[in-house]
């Protein structure tokens, strides 16, 4: 099987643009100051205090069966995304348009249609926001990239192959765009040519070439995350139990190491793992022939460790921790370290999973300050954008 093909299979299971299929390669090795993160002993999550927990009631909520339609959200349920404004309020990418809504929950407007004429959009891939509350918008299948502005002003449609390219949580507050190309798709084992542009598409500074421990893999499917908070740059592969922080000339200024234990990968989980990435319609000999030759292509011998990451304009940011491919149960927990802005552990925060099992469980797409931006499902399907309060939840020292 080509790497193309195993980049779909990848597709269909992630939902990942495709230039995360060659994977995204850290900073430059060099003379960063390494920071631990967390300071219990490795691997005893137990012993990590949970600080952080979601308001029970959210502030106000986007979504759900309307009546009119017109804040119904799409129930394709993996394209919808959103991030909050500098002002506080949140901008929602529905698949073929874009939501503004006020920091009180009001609606101030939209903009977007399915098509292909300027303000039109196939699908909606990366989102992030900037100074004025500006956001970009990627549309991969159109090889384009859209600036908007509130209450749903279209300000300017740039043609340009980068589409595919801008990062979720990709904008410098200054207005310009993290951009992540792969180097050489020809080979599993990958590197990247970050570079910034400004909203015209024109470079305007570009890094050093990064590589990767990283794989394509059908078994770990692992998620990497190149973003920015707005002055710096963090970066994680998930093979390391580490977190670089970068300035934006390229360079390293600390690695945030995870206390979180590497672990083997067995024949067993192997082999369950790659059959989920089988067709359901795929039987009998088929099924097995597939499972056969993906079970003799070089795979991780080890899990990945770190999988989202998610940065705060205040300069905290929030590790997920990886959650196995065999364990994706709706019930399994996603946490979620909070480090600041010096390297060190604040805590970690716990979503609740969905009482139902089939059930897609909570988002977590943006937190800022005390609030925190979810998507779950409800109980009928339909698919709600919520704000939450952030709280520090009260546990004795251990």
């Amino acid at each position: 099987m080509s790497n193309h093909n195993l980049c779909g299979r990848l597709l269909a299971c992630l939902s990942l643009p495709p230039f995360l299929c060659t994977f995204l390669a850290g900073a430059a090795d060099g003379s960063s100051r390494a920071v631990h993160a967390a300071q219990p002993r490795q691997g005893d999550r137990s012993a990590l205090q949970v600080r952080y927990a979601i308001s029970s009631v959210p502030v106000y909520e986007i979504g759900g069966l309307e009546e009119n339609g017109a804040t119904e959200l799409s129930t394709n349920q993996a394209r919808i995304s959103g991030a909050f404004l500098p002002s506080g309020g949140i901008a929602i990418a529905d698949v073929t348009r874009v939501l503004f809504v006020s920091g009180d929950g009001r609606v101030l407007g939209s903009v977007g249609r399915a098509g292909g004429g300027p303000g039109e959009f196939r699908e909606i891939g990366a989102l992030c926001t900037t100074r004025g509350d500006t956001v970009v918008v990627t549309d991969g299948n159109q090889n384009r990239l859209t600036v908007l502005a509130p209450p749903g002003r279209l300000v300017r449609v740039v043609p340009h192959d980068l589409s595919r390219s801008m990062q979720e949580h990709g904008c410098f507050a200054d207005g310009r765009l993290l951009i992540a190309r792969d180097a050489d798709r020809s080979k599993p084992i990958s590197s990247l040519a970050p570079f910034e542009v400004d909203l015209l598409v024109r470079t305007t500074r570009a890094w050093p070439v990064m590589r990767t421990a990283q794989m394509l893999d059908l078994v770990t499917q692992p998620r990497v995350s190149l973003v920015t908070g707005g002055t710096r740059v963090y970066f994680a592969d998930g093979q390391r139990s580490e977190v670089r922080v970068i300035r934006r000339d390229g360079q390293p200024i600390r690695t945030i190491a995870i206390d979180e234990p590497i672990l083997p990968i067995s024949a067993g989980d192997r082999e369950r793992a790659l059959d989920k990435t089988i067709p359901r319609n795929v039987q009998g000999a088929a099924r097995r022939a597939i499972l056969s030759r993906d079970l003799a292509r070089p795979s991780r011998p080890t899990w990945p460790t770190l999988a989202r990451l998610l940065p705060e304009r205040n300069g905290r940011l929030w590790i997920q921790r990886y959650r196995k491919t065999t364990e994706t149960s709706p019930f399994a927990v996603d946490e979620w370290i909070a480090v600041d802005s010096t390297g060190r552990t604040q805590g970690r925060l716990v979503l609740p999973p969905p009482v139902l099992r089939d059930r897609r469980p909570t988002e977590l797409l943006d937190i800022q300050n005390d609030r925190v931006l979810i998507k779950r499902v409800d109980d009928d399907g339909a698919v709600r954008i919520a704000v939450h309060r952030l709280t520090a939840a009260t546990a004795p020292n251990r």
